[in-house]
């Protein structure tokens, strides 16, 4: 539903959604992968290992779950504007690694920070 939303964009208009897709890499191969105007930040910038996984049951306790899971259920899908300016996708990390006062992290999943540059 989301990507064809993004497809049903002008083609003028630059498209990012960001969001808890619950979706694991198999699937979206399952699914035909994304349609080809349609890019994966994390895929786009050379798969950094530092934000793989942003479900990673290794590192975060919140959910007390003693097995190892770890997933990338957390992505940002973006659409480039065709002629005029762009926005390029830079970097990519991850945000929510610090336990709060509380002792837990903020969330069972780590948040993703894109750097993205305008280019006119």
């Amino acid at each position: 539903m989301v990507l064809k939303k993004m497809q049903e964009a002008p083609e003028s208009a630059t498209v990012i959604f960001a969001g808890d897709t619950n979706l694991r890499d198999q699937e979206v191969t399952k699914c035909g992968g994304l349609p080809g105007n349609i890019s994966d930040v994390w895929e786009f910038l050379g798969k950094p290992k530092h934000c793989q996984y942003t479900w990673d049951t290794q590192m975060n306790s919140n959910l007390g779950i003693r097995a190892t899971c770890r997933h990338r259920f957390d992505r940002i899908f973006f659409r480039a504007a065709e002629g005029g300016g762009h926005i390029i996708p830079q970097s990519l990390d991850l945000l929510g690694l610090e336990k709060l006062d509380c002792g837990r992290f903020p969330s069972d999943h780590w948040g993703l920070l894109c750097t993205l540059d305008v280019i006119l």
